[in-house]
């Protein structure tokens, strides 16, 4: 508080007067924003805005950011970049004073990975998927490290999962493609017989393979056919390999077994 004289001397007469008042100067509140961190990522969550002196005191104070008020400071409306968040307090006295922080609201890294075909047969070899940008983390059915193995995934839809985040500005983004690991088939038949002769050199086959949908057979001998119960008859007598290839989406099978058609034995008798 200070004390301000003012004293008049009149020079026509001499005469002196004088009054005086005291004055009070009040310091500035000194405000300040107590809850922000220097740079956040787009995707974080929306933070409300707090300082000291307390903004929701009878005076109270305000903030803006970019120059419009604001109680919040939320990335993803603000977008990348910087942003100034200013402070504005009135104290009981009426005194008026402000403080302010820049914020880097900084983008999600782009992330992409290749080489995951969208389709897998079951015991598929392996793929060596390429994350960008590199050091990041894969994740799902199938995967150690950056190899996807057909046969360490499920049958059905695997998501396969790239993570990375980005050591300058610890953002975080994620990428998911998905792949259809189908089931392989399981080759196998039954036929009644292996070894025949020229007298009925016909052979009968029942397919009983796993998982199949379609079927192809080769007979050895030029003969083909594509029937889940078949019947084959030989021309000649030798030895033959029946080829039985079965398919399931694409993904194939096969098994193979060897017959054989012998000559038949004439038997005459003789009369005495």
């Amino acid at each position: 508080t200070f004390n301000i004289g003012y004293t008049y001397i009149d020079p026509n007469s001499g005469c002196t007067g004088a009054d005086s008042t005291q004055q009070t100067v009040w310091p500035l509140p000194q405000p300040q924003i107590t809850n922000l961190l220097n740079q956040y990522c787009i995707d974080a969550t929306p933070v409300r805005l707090t300082g000291l002196p307390d903004p929701t005191s009878p005076t109270g104070g305000f903030f803006t950011v970019d120059n419009f008020v604001s109680t919040m400071l939320n990335p993803s409306l603000t977008g990348t970049g910087t942003h100034h968040v200013t402070y504005i307090f009135t104290d009981p006295n009426g005194c008026t004073d402000s403080t302010f922080q820049d914020v880097v609201v900084n983008p999600l890294p782009n992330v992409n990975f290749t080489e995951l075909d969208s389709t897998y047969c079951e015991y598929d070899p392996i793929s060596l998927l390429n994350g960008t940008p590199a050091g990041g983390i894969f994740s799902g059915n199938g995967i150690t490290n950056n190899i996807f193995s057909p046969a360490g995934a499920v049958v059905g839809i695997n998501n396969i999962t790239y993570t990375f985040t980005n050591p300058s500005t610890g953002c975080t983004n994620f990428v998911t493609h998905g792949t259809r690991v189908i089931r392989k088939p399981v080759a196998d038949f039954e036929l009644d017989e292996l070894q025949v002769t020229t007298e009925d050199p016909t052979f009968h086959l029942e397919d009983v393979s796993l998982f199949a949908d379609s079927w192809f057979w080769d007979f050895g001998d030029d003969g083909t056919g594509y029937s889940q119960i078949i019947s084959h008859t030989y021309a000649d007598t030798g030895s033959y390999v029946i080829t039985l290839i079965v398919s399931n989406e694409g993904c194939y099978d096969t098994i193979q077994t060897t017959v054989k058609v012998n000559p038949a034995f004439l038997f005459r008798s003789e009369e005495h």
